[in-house]
């Protein structure tokens, strides 16, 4: 059965094939999937948004990211990416070199990129009449990108400030010493530093960049109150004329297998010099992937079933509990609502007893890497506290974070906090470009329309339960918590000069 299962979600995925191209309408979301003989998968869906009426939002999602990236030239597809857009980057139009930053700007476009460490996402938004200009950019960078050596040079200048920057506030100083050790000094994880940087040419972040946008594996999602017609015809023109490219080595770097953090650099402090006395401390360690590994790399859940419980039409309607107890625990959105719910619960629950009941932080943050193709994720806590109670922070934030409890008054507040939030976003349309992401990445075989028709319904049928169920997945053992902290000393006082003047103990107690 799991075997015909898989089978009934494989041809989901590819779908009637049609003159040439794939194409499957959702009724439900009102979806429609296209997949282009170059490769190229397109999923868009009209909304009505009536704050940014006749506006489109865009998105190019190519799986890669930073695990894509190598160890031998680490932070060129960042930089790569991150040049998109800005000056001195040059895209062909097939006539002419058209500059990125000239094109946008002239055409009131909005832009971000977004490096993930799974993928690599452009965003784009603007006015419906330039929706065409949009996905002529997506073509001409696709096609043929240059990065400039101005451009390069500039943008190894504006990391540079950016490290120290991030060095120099003690939160996120704290957070990249937490990557630090999970990724074991991964250069590609960190910030990057002037070894790191100085290699880097336009050469090598050329190479890289066009390395990364493939054809093959390109999901394009669009939203907004467009013409159809039009966008179809804009699609063949621009995003179906582009020659078939497959990357070259695999999407996730081999060495990137697994996360394997150095617990012989469990605690950590560092100083760094400042005028006003500041501390924070950020703790973490593995937590579950998207769909089902535990952070010992176990799969503990049950294999994947589309079996509603609707009656006769389901196997499991002599049992009704237990059928939707297999139906929840197996759908592909039981891990990702979960995490959703624990989120709120844990963030307020921690926040009010570090701050008000034990007042040693007056502000706490939870945070989740959630990795779709990675056997493990990442949990995080970052605390503010005072230089003084930096101690007392870390020890009453691991105790919680060890003997955690969910209550049913929280786990409600979470549901309907989720649920507003859900019916808000049915009206924006930037909000369903993340949704749409992944419905037609092959090594996303999990993410269907499922994942869009029934998030409310998964919403609604989680119980304390299953929040401790997926809780149990998480790496919370007090003895393997990895805890950094970074504390401000006043600037006349003399600390290292190394890395802008901070020091770090081999295991500093806390």
């Amino acid at each position: 059965e799991t075997g015909q299962q898989a089978q009934k979600e494989q041809e989901q995925k590819e779908v009637e094939k049609e003159e040439g191209e794939y194409r499957i309408t959702d009724p439900l979301s009102g979806i429609v999937m296209r997949r282009l003989s170059n490769g190229v998968r397109i999923n868009y869906k009209r909304t009505l948004d009536l704050e940014r009426p006749n506006h489109f939002y865009l998105s190019l999602v190519s799986p890669g990211g930073l695990y894509h990236e190598t160890l031998e030239h680490p932070c060129a597809l960042r930089l790569g990416l991150q040049a998109i857009g800005e000056p001195d980057t040059l895209l062909s139009s097939g006539v002419a070199l058209v500059d990125a930053n000239d094109f946008l700007v002239d055409r009131s476009m909005n832009m971000t990129r977004d490096m993930r460490a799974e993928e690599h996402v452009i965003h784009m938004d603007g006015h419906n009449d330039h929706l065409k200009d949009a996905l002529m950019f997506a073509h001409m960078l696709y096609s043929n990108v240059t990065v400039t050596d101005r451009a390069v040079q500039d943008l190894k200048h504006m990391m540079a400030i950016q490290r120290e920057q991030v060095l120099l506030d003690p939160a996120t100083n704290a957070l990249n010493t937490l990557c630090g050790v999970v990724s074991r000094d991964d250069p590609r994880v960190v910030m990057p530093d002037e070894t790191t940087l100085d290699p880097l040419d336009a050469r090598i972040v050329n190479k890289e960049l066009r390395e990364a946008l493939s054809t093959s594996n390109l999901e394009v999602n669009i939203v907004g109150d467009f013409d159809v017609d039009q966008l179809e015809d804009y699609i063949l023109r621009y995003l179906g004329s582009l020659d078939e490219l497959s990357p070259s080595r695999d999407v996730v770097d081999p060495s990137y297998s697994t996360i394997d953090p150095d617990l012989q650099r469990m605690d950590i402090e560092k100083t760094i010099p400042d005028t006003a006395e500041r501390a924070a401390v950020v703790i973490g360690q593995l937590g579950p992937s998207m769909y089902g590994t535990t952070f010992e790399n176990r799969n503990p859940w049950h294999p994947i079933t589309n079996a509603w419980v609707n009656g006769a039409d389901s196997e499991f309607n002599s049992n009704l509990k237990d059928g939707m107890l297999l139906w929840k625990r197996s759908h592909p959105l039981y891990i990702p609502v979960v995490l959703d719910l624990l989120e709120p619960i844990l963030a307020s629950d921690m926040h009010y007893r570090m701050r008000d009941g034990l007042g040693v932080a007056y502000h706490c943050n939870w945070d989740f890497v959630r990795n779709r193709r990675h056997s493990s994720g990442l949990w995080s806590v970052e605390i503010n506290t005072n230089v003084d109670l930096i101690k007392q922070a870390v020890d009453a934030a691991v105790e919680h974070i060890s003997e955690a409890t969910f209550g049913e008054f929280e786990l409600l507040q979470a549901k309907a906090f989720l649920l507003e939030d859900y019916h808000k976003g049915k009206a924006e349309g930037h909000k369903w470009l993340s949704r749409m992401e992944g419905l037609q990445q092959d090594d996303s075989a999990r993410i269907d329309f499922r994942h869009i028709n029934d998030y409310e319904k998964m919403v609604r049928s989680i119980t304390i339960t299953d929040l401790y169920d997926v809780w149990g997945s998480f790496n919370t053992d007090p003895e393997q918590i990895i805890r950094c902290a970074c504390k401000t000393v006043p600037a006349d006082v003399d600390v290292n000069d190394d890395l802008l003047g901070f020091k770090e103990g081999d295991s500093a107690e806390l």
